[in-house]
């Protein structure tokens, strides 16, 4: 069996001076969902893909390069002159599914010496894709003393 690897983003740059990101499927659970996909779905497990799938140009299988240096000199951009790879960075996908979750929220340890009339109306959230969700909050107050003793 082969070894395990992680599906990785690929910020390459090209001879032309042009930027473009490539996927380099692994053989992990990013890249089993990935090919399962069929490239229409935006919901479930699939919910996400279509949207990250538009943001690279070009997608390398598992077996098709052996390690990342490989990568200088291949073409990406067909018909593109000098549109091979000079230089890239890498970074692993980190895939978190995403679906519809309500979440129980419990402030713990929030110290704010000396202040009275303290009053936490709403809570705003950023998920994985960076759209922000703001929620109400309803939520007891424990006053404590330095010695963790309740005060009333």
């Amino acid at each position: 069996m082969a070894d395990k690897r992680k599906s990785k983003l690929i910020h390459a740059e090209l001879k032309c001076g042009m930027h473009v990101k490539c996927l380099w499927l692994g053989n992990d659970a990013f890249a089993k969902l990935f090919e399962s996909w069929d490239f229409d779905s935006d919901e479930g497990k699939f919910k996400g893909l279509a949207e990250f799938d538009s943001t690279f140009s070009y997608t390398f299988d598992f077996d098709e390069l052996k390690d990342e240096k490989d990568l200088i000199g291949i073409d990406v951009e067909e018909g593109l002159k000098d549109a091979e790879i000079v230089s890239y960075d890498i970074e692993d996908i980190n895939w978190q599914p995403t679906k519809k979750t309500y979440i129980r929220l419990a402030i713990v340890d929030v110290v704010i010496p000396n202040k009275e009339d303290i009053e936490i109306t709403s809570v705003i959230a950023t998920d994985n894709f960076g759209n922000t969700h703001e929620t109400c909050v309803d939520f007891f107050v424990c006053l404590e003393d330095e010695d963790g003793e309740e005060i009333s």
